[in-house]
């Protein structure tokens, strides 16, 4: 086989017309200043990547086009090795294999792994880890979002009563005007629960309130807040490794972990935090309707806002409607929530 490129000679930009010629196993290299052999050797040869020209190293530079006839006579008489990389590059299939398995492994770790990884970390968190962590987002909420509560004393004296009448724990409800959050209810990492006066006055019914804070002490019972802000704390940090610019990254977690608390979980553990809540007002003999009829109230509360898709809170949540039939569905005649 012949070729036709150009030679280079050392510290020189002048070129000349150069041929090879292979013959099994040997190469013959003529120039203008004649004819020799080349042999693993006396010449090297650069990484082959296709569509590039191949380089050979003797006594100057030889350039050739690309050729796939002399890329494979190269690599199979050893004058350059193909490698992994020569293999992906040159084969569509291979690329294509190559990035399904890499799809793969990342369904499988976000599916799988990154859940059951922050399920076991958030299991082993230190106590005083998650107060911090409660005690800086409610200082950050108090700051750009929530004031202070107009609910009367007594009436949150009551909720509180009501709360542990009927789940005796350590946690805690605080009180706040929500502000941009409006009629909302938020668990922190800690115990800590978020209670809009906004809630209390379009709820009203002492069962309503009672069911919307039992579904948010579901969230507590499954760790669902700390699963998720080890979650988005790891996505994050990926990123900005990825990005490569770490500048400010204490201030971006803050921010992140505030960001973490008031924003959407999946729909199974919405659903895992309803069966809880249901399960205690089954216990209490509560009529799953005081649930249900919580949920329509802060649909149509959230519907009546225009805020396209339930956002904020019921962004969060799935579709309300089949969050009530999920729970009537086991309860074909409910008692109605007096």
């Amino acid at each position: 086989m012949v070729y036709k490129g150009r030679y280079f000679l050392q510290n020189s930009a002048k070129d000349f017309i150069a041929t090879i010629y292979t013959d099994e196993r040997s190469i013959r290299l003529e120039t203008h200043l004649g004819s020799k052999v080349l042999s693993k050797d006396n010449c090297k040869v650069s990484r082959i990547i296709i569509g590039q020209p191949i380089v050979i190293e003797h006594e100057g530079r030889l350039e050739f086009p690309y050729n796939r006839d002399l890329a494979d006579f190269l690599f199979e008489n050893k004058f350059v090795s193909k490698g992994i990389a020569f293999d992906i590059e040159n084969s569509i299939k291979k690329i294509l294999l190559s990035l399904s398995l890499v799809c793969v492994i990342l369904f499988l770790f976000f599916k799988f792994l990154l859940p059951m990884s922050t399920e076991w970390i958030a299991l082993r968190l230190p106590q005083s880890a998650l107060a911090k962590v409660d005690s800086l987002v409610l200082e950050q909420l108090d700051s750009h979002f929530l004031k202070e509560s107009k609910l009367d004393i007594g009436r949150q004296k009551e909720i509180e009563d009501l709360f542990k009448k009927y789940y005796p724990s350590k946690y805690k409800v605080h009180f706040r005007d929500g502000g941009a959050l409006r009629a909302n209810a938020l668990a922190l990492v800690d115990g800590n629960i978020i209670l809009t006066d906004q809630l209390v006055e379009l709820l009203r019914k002492d069962e309503y309130i009672l069911s919307v804070l039992l579904h948010e002490v579901g969230h507590l019972h499954h760790k669902d807040s700390a699963n998720k802000l080890i979650s988005d704390s790891f996505l994050s940090l990926v990123s900005l490794v990825f990005i490569g610019d770490l500048s400010g990254t204490a201030a971006i977690l803050v921010n992140l972990t505030i960001a973490s608390q008031v924003s959407k979980y999946s729909r199974s553990k919405e659903k895992r935090a309803d069966i809880f809540a249901s399960n205690i007002l089954d216990e209490h003999k509560i009529p799953i309707t005081c649930f249900t009829e919580s949920l329509n109230l802060l649909a149509a509360y959230y519907y009546n806002e225009k805020k396209s898709n339930f956002s904020d809170l019921l962004s969060s949540h799935p579709k309300v409607k089949t969050r009530v039939n999920d729970l009537l569905r086991s309860r074909p005649k409910p008692a109605p929530c007096l």
